[in-house]
């Protein structure tokens, strides 16, 4: 198995850090903690998982699409990937105790709960593909191809973008969880 490009290596790095503090997270809650809203009346810890879930299923389909159209252009697969301004913006800010906040549309607001087992199964199953996607990506010029954002239309950022704004905005919501469960 050839190595991974070194910034894809940084990005399945921040999704398995996004993993290990989920799952420390998970190992001392029951159902009551998981359910507690947050102090001040955020999110609680499972709906910041469940919005996380929503945001990566919409992600999700862009970017398989958008690896099609990476796989068509050729371009030195040991090249730096670039961002951009938007995805750059985006993927800084999104991270924990970042400034930048966003009204959360609609569509990602956790307002119906599933059941907090299956909400945790979707999330370890969406991490499972992003991890293959990233994979996939490895060797193509993701940053030659843009989406646009699924939350929000006014926004389009390159797949590396996307790819990097994932894991800045699991571990932003993750500690959001923390925070509501207490932990």
């Amino acid at each position: 198995m050839s190595s991974l490009h070194p910034q894809l290596t940084r990005v399945r790095e921040d999704l398995r850090l996004a993993e290990e503090r989920l799952r420390r997270l998970s190992g001392g809650l029951g159902e009551a903690d998981w359910l507690r809203d947050a102090p001040g009346g955020g999110w609680s810890a499972a709906a910041c998982v469940e919005h996380l879930n929503l945001v990566t299923l919409a992600m999700l389909p862009r970017l398989r699409e958008g690896l099609e159209k990476a796989r068509q252009l050729q371009v030195d697969p040991n090249r730096r990937l670039r961002k951009g301004l938007i995805g750059w913006m985006l993927s800084a800010g999104s991270g924990p105790g970042r400034g930048l906040r966003i009204r959360t549309a609609r569509a990602f607001d956790p307002h119906r709960l599933p059941p907090v087992d299956e909400i945790m199964e979707q999330w370890q199953g969406l991490l499972a593909e992003q991890l293959v996607l990233v994979e996939e990506g490895d060797g193509l010029p993701l940053d030659r191809v843009r989406m646009i954002s699924p939350v929000d239309g006014r926004f389009s950022y390159n797949l590396y973008a996307a790819m990097c704004i994932l894991p800045a905005h699991h571990l932003r919501h993750i500690q959001q969880a923390e925070k509501a469960a207490g932990a």
